[in-house]
Parts: C-alpha cells; sequence; structure tokens
C-alpha cells in the first residue's frame, strides 16, 4: 500500500508539472538550485514529569558553507556564546522547509521527493510560497533528532534577511 502511495504521489507531481508547462511554455515550471547539503532534522518536545517525548515538528533545512562570516565566540568553559563575534566560516542556513508539524491539521504540511543521482541528492518540492517546483541538489544528507530547533539557533550565526535563500523564477 504504501509502495502505491508513493507511486501516486510521483505520478501526481509530473502531472503538475506537466500542466504547468503547458500553460506557460516560455517559463519553466521547475526552478533549480544547489547547496552543500540538507539536514532532515526531526525536532521534539520532552514532558518535564514523564520525560516522553513527542514529536513537534520535522524540517528538511538547506545548508551552505561561508568562508567569510562572523561566529560567535564560545566560553571554554561554559560552552555558551559569549556575545562576542569573531571572523570565521561555518556552515550556514540557505533555506528550510518544514513538512510535519504537530500543532498543525493536518499534521503533514508539505512533502519532498529525494533520489540519489549521480553521487549527490536531488530534493523535489512544491514552493507553496513562490507558487513553483523546486529542485534542489546536494553533495550529501544529515538526518539529526534534538529537542531544539537547529534552523532557529542557526540564527545566532546569519540573521535570516543575510541568507541566500533560493532562486526566484
Amino acid at each position: 500500500m504504501n509502495a502505491i502511495l508513493k507511486m501516486a504521489n510521483v505520478l501526481v507531481v509530473t502531472i503538475a508539472v506537466a500542466l504547468t508547462a503547458l500553460a506557460n511554455p516560455n517559463e519553466s515550471p521547475i526552478v533549480a538550485d544547489s547547496c552543500d547539503y540538507v539536514e532532515i532534522n526531526h525536532v521534539y518536545n520532552i514532558d518535564d514529569q514523564t520525560g516522553e517525548s513527542t514529536l513537534r515538528m520535522i524540517q528538511y533545512i538547506w545548508w551552505e558553507w561561508k568562508d567569510q562570516i562572523l561566529v560567535p565566540v564560545i566560553d571554554s568553559v561554559t560552552q555558551k556564546p559569549t556575545g562576542d563575534l569573531k571572523q570565521g566560516s561555518d556552515f550556514v542556513v540557505r533555506e528550510y522547509l518544514v513538512t510535519y508539524s504537530g500543532s498543525s491539521r493536518p499534521n503533514k504540511v508539505a512533502g519532498v521527493r529525494m533520489s540519489k543521482q549521480n553521487g549527490g541528492w536531488v530534493f523535489i518540492f512544491w514552493d507553496k510560497d513562490d507558487k513553483l517546483i523546486r529542485k534542489i541538489t546536494c553533495g550529501w544528507i544529515t538526518e539529526t533528532h534534538t529537542t531544539y530547533d537547529t534552523e532557529i539557533a542557526n540564527r545566532d550565526i546569519l540573521r535570516t534577511d543575510f541568507r541566500n535563500g533560493f532562486k526566484k523564477r
């Protein structure tokens, strides 16, 4: 049954691409982009009294390497940011997409198709904000399970208004 649903989803995306191409043949229905890697981040809430965890959200976070960036200075004893910045390099968030939200109805709020191609990974999804299909290629995938949102944590390194973001049409 699960294989049938996957095939049906692929068919729906294929039909949507074909119909979009026919509606405006001079404009590509797919916008291609790339990044260094993608993190599939599962964020959990932990109940203080029972210790039980519940899935809060799943998000795809696309990361890119920055050679020249101001990064927070971390105190060697407390391992917390001091509030100072230093010249450095780091991975920063390029874009993200929440695919599951425990507080939304329905819980599944977006779908992403991924496949391994030419030694890397390809992700295809409908961008509801820009109303287009995105095809993002990257070198590798990491999957994390955290009690915090890594995309929000990265805002300490690079504010959202300084992110490259994905291409517009």
